[in-house]
C-alpha cells in the first residue's frame, strides 16, 4: 500500500476495511467473533473494539503465515462449534454468500468447506485442485503453482468453514513453507482428504475474493462499494439523477422518495428524510436531514447540524 497505515485500516466509503468485514460476520449472527491481530495491532486494535465491541482480540506475535494465525486463534474459540475463517482485507463479501457456504458445509457434512472464485486474472490466487470427482483434494499457493496449473482459474478466496474438531487435530500437522517459513492454512484441504474427510466447496462471484494491496486496487474495491450503495439506495426508491456522481458513506440512510442532485458527498453519519433534497456539490458529515428540507447547493453540514 506504501503507507504507514496498517492495511486493513484504510478507509472505504467512510469506514476502514476491517470494519466492513466485522459488520458482515455479525450479520450472520456468530456466537463468537474472534479477531486475530499481527502487523500494527497496537493501532487496530481500537478500531475492532469500537466496530465489533464483544469480539475477542488475539495478537498473532510473530506474524508466521495463515495457518499459524487460525491456530492463535483457537483457544478464543467456542469446544464446538463451526468457525468460519475470514479475511480483514477483503471487505466485499456478500452476507448470502457466506450464509450459503455454511449451509453447504452443513448440508453435506463436510469438515472444510472452501469459498471459490474464477478471477480474470488468477496470478495472485492459489489455484484449486480437484479430484475426479470433481472434489476439492488440494489448494496450491500461487508461488508454487506448476504449469500444468497456471491455465486454471478456479481460485481459493481464502475463506472457508471447518469444524472445529478437525482445526484443533490438524492445524499442528501443518509444517512451515521452506522459503518464507510460514504455515500455510491451504494445506488444510490436502491433510483432510489424506484423512478420508469432506471436502467441499462453493462457488461466488469473483469481486468477493477482491482485496487491496495497492492504492489503485483501493480504488477498485471504493468503485464497487459506491456501485452496490447506489443500486441499493435507487432499489429502495432514493432519487438519483447522476449515480455515478454521488458518494456514499457505508452508513449513509436516505429515505425512499429523497432526491440527491449530483456531486453529493456523504460521510459517515448522515440521516436523510422522505422526500427530502439535497442539490448538488453539497458535502454532509454526522448530519441529519429531515423529511421535507431542501439543502445546498454548496451546502456543508458538519457533525450535529440538522436541517428541518
Amino acid at each position: 500500500m506504501r503507507s504507514d497505515l496498517p492495511k486493513v485500516l484504510h478507509p472505504l466509503a467512510g469506514f476502514p476495511l476491517i470494519h466492513h468485514v466485522l459488520r458482515t460476520a455479525a450479520a450472520l449472527g456468530p456466537e463468537r467473533t474472534v479477531v486475530v491481530l499481527g502487523h500494527g495491532a497496537e493501532r487496530v486494535r481500537p478500531v475492532v473494539e469500537r466496530s465489533a465491541p464483544d469480539a475477542a482480540v488475539v495478537v498473532q506475535e510473530p506474524q508466521l503465515g495463515t495457518g499459524h494465525a487460525v491456530q492463535v486463534g483457537l483457544d478464543a474459540v467456542p469446544e464446538r462449534g463451526t468457525p468460519l475463517v475470514l479475511y480483514g482485507d477483503t471487505p466485499l463479501l456478500r452476507v448470502s454468500t457466506l450464509a450459503r457456504l455454511l449451509e453447504v458445509h452443513r448440508s453435506e457434512g463436510a469438515a472444510l468447506t472452501l469459498l471459490a472464485i474464477r478471477p480474470v486474472d488468477p496470478g495472485a490466487y492459489g489455484r484449486i485442485v480437484l479430484d475426479d470427482a470433481g472434489r476439492p483434494s488440494a489448494i496450491v499457493e500461487a508461488r508454487h503453482v506448476p504449469p500444468e496449473l497456471l491455465a486454471s482459474n478456479l481460485c481459493n478466496s481464502g475463506v472457508l468453514a471447518a469444524e472445529i474438531d478437525v482445526l484443533r487435530r490438524l492445524l499442528p500437522r501443518i509444517r512451515p513453507h521452506p522459503q518464507k517459513g510460514e504455515y500455510y492454512l491451504t494445506d488444510l484441504v490436502a491433510l483432510a482428504r489424506a484423512e478420508g474427510l469432506g471436502v467441499a466447496m462453493v462457488e461466488a462471484d469473483a469481486e468477493e475474493g477482491l482485496g487491496a494491496n495497492s492504492q489503485a486496487e483501493l480504488a477498485d474495491l471504493e468503485a464497487r462499494v459506491q456501485a452496490r450503495l447506489r443500486h441499493a439506495a435507487m432499489e429502495r426508491g432514493v432519487i438519483l439523477p447522476a449515480p455515478g456522481t454521488v458518494h456514499f458513506a457505508l452508513d449513509t440512510e436516505v429515505a425512499p422518495g429523497a432526491r440527491i442532485e449530483p456531486y453529493v458527498v456523504f460521510g459517515p453519519g448522515v440521516r436523510v428524510g422522505e422526500g427530502a433534497v439535497v442539490r448538488s456539490f453539497s458535502h454532509l458529515e454526522g448530519a441529519e436531514v429531515a423529511a421535507g428540507a431542501e439543502v445546498g447547493p454548496f451546502a456543508r453540514l458538519r457533525p450535529g447540524a440538522r436541517i428541518g
